[in-house]
C-alpha cells in the first residue's frame, strides 16, 4: 500500500478529511470549506450547546486556528 501522495510530495494539497456532501449536511459556509473544514462540525456542536461562550470549546477552537495557520504558513 503506497502513502498518499501529499506524504512524499510537499507540493501537493493536503487531504481532505471531510467530503462536500458532509459539509453540505453540517452547513459550513462556502468560504470556510477549506483543508480544516473537517474541524468545524465538532466546533459548531460545541459553540450550540454551550450558547458561543468564549470560555468553552476552548480545545476545538485552538485545534481550528492553528489548523488554518499551518494552512496559511506552510500551503
Amino acid at each position: 500500500m503506497s502513502p498518499a501522495p501529499s506524504e512524499h510530495d510537499p507540493l501537493a494539497p493536503p487531504k481532505m478529511h471531510i467530503t462536500q456532501k458532509d459539509m453540505q449536511r453540517e452547513r459550513i459556509p462556502l468560504a470556510f470549506r477549506d483543508y480544516c473544514a473537517h474541524l468545524l462540525p465538532s466546533l459548531n456542536k460545541c459553540r450550540r450547546e454551550h450558547w458561543y461562550l468564549p470560555w468553552h470549546c476552548e480545545e476545538e477552537r485552538v485545534a481550528w486556528t492553528k489548523c488554518q495557520y499551518d494552512e496559511l504558513s506552510f500551503g
